[in-house]
Order: C-alpha cells, then sequence, then structure tokens
C-alpha cells in the first residue's frame, strides 16, 4: 500500500470535516467513510489506505487521538485545523464570504455569528489600509453593532493566544494573509 500523500490527505481531511462537523463525535466509522468516499467518486484503494494508515488497532473506527498520532499534530491543532476549517452556509443562504477560513469559531450552532463577525472583519479591511484603525474600526463598530466589550487582534504570520470569553462568542478567522481574533467578554 502506498504511503498518503498532500492530496490523499486533502480528501481525508474533507471527510473528516463531513463526517464530524461540529467536531463532537472525535471518530469516523469506517462504514461512515466508506459511503462518504462513493458518494464524491473516490475509489476503493483511497479507503483502504485511510483505513490500514488511521485505523491502527482495527476496531473500524479512525479516532481523534489515531488522526493526531499519523498527522504527527496535537488534537488542539486538528480541530483547529481540521475540524473548524469550514465553509457554511447560513440560514438566508449569506455563508462565509469567499476566501474566510474559519480556524476557531463559537459551537456551530453559532454559524451565523461566524459569518456576522467574518463580514465585519472584510469590511474593516475596506475601511482603511493602516491595520491599527482597522483593529480599532473592527472593536467599536462590533461593540455598536453586536452590543459593547468585543476584542479584536490582527496577526500576519504565526500565533499563540490565550484568552477568556464569553461562551459563544469567540472566533479566529483567517481571510488571505492575515488572521482575525475576534471575542467578547462578558458584561459585568
Amino acid at each position: 500500500m502506498s504511503a498518503i500523500d498532500r492530496e490523499d490527505m486533502n480528501i481525508f481531511k474533507e471527510a473528516w470535516m463531513s463526517l464530524d462537523p461540529n467536531g463532537t463525535e472525535r471518530r469516523v466509522r469506517a462504514q461512515e467513510l466508506g459511503v462518504y468516499l462513493k458518494k464524491i467518486g473516490i475509489q476503493d484503494r483511497k479507503f483502504d489506505l485511510y483505513m490500514n494508515a488511521f485505523d491502527k488497532d482495527n476496531d473500524g473506527c479512525i479516532t481523534l487521538e489515531e488522526f493526531c498520532r499519523v498527522l504527527r499534530m496535537t488534537e488542539i491543532e486538528v480541530v483547529s485545523t481540521v475540524v473548524f476549517e469550514q465553509r457554511v452556509n447560513v440560514e438566508g443562504g449569506s455563508g462565509l464570504p469567499q476566501g474566510v477560513q474559519i480556524l476557531f469559531g463559537a459551537q456551530t450552532s453559532e454559524l451565523e455569528w461566524q459569518a456576522r463577525v467574518a463580514r465585519l472583519c472584510l469590511e474593516g479591511l475596506r475601511f482603511d489600509a493602516d491595520l491599527n484603525k482597522v483593529v480599532k474600526w473592527i472593536k467599536e463598530t462590533a461593540d455598536e453593532r453586536f452590543t459593547r466589550l468585543w476584542h479584536c487582534v490582527i496577526v500576519k504570520g504565526q500565533h499563540w493566544c490565550f484568552f477568556s470569553y464569553e461562551p459563544g462568542y469567540a472566533f479566529v478567522l483567517r481571510y488571505d494573509k492575515y488572521v482575525f481574533i475576534i471575542w467578547k467578554t462578558p458584561m459585568i
């Protein structure tokens, strides 16, 4: 059996996101994977490739732990780059703007919030070329539109962050070369 190449990995990531879009199952069952791959026209040999590479205990499930081990990533890295990488359509068909990738967001039941925040961030980029002004505009506009106590950071390149936020109101999204970290703290 050949090794998994970049294209194979991208197909598997798409399958994982489709079969566990909320990141709650933390596993993909062999039967679900097989049905999904057939539906998108992928040959059976890819199914065998994935099961051999990921299902090391041969229990018919690929767990998040097994997935991480093969990718040599932590669960947090996989969840933030695989499970929450999604282009979604929300009520009314508005969805995420083209080119936006959610790296971390409120529970996927809050897809409308992801789209609102993404649109706000892109609107901010059109507001001014000076990122110092953009980040201030995004914060002030979020406070005005969505009630007070929003915060925003714009990053170019690698980033690490740890912060407290009101449940359901924290988002990390990528657009072009920018990463937006935007969150709301609870009103006291």
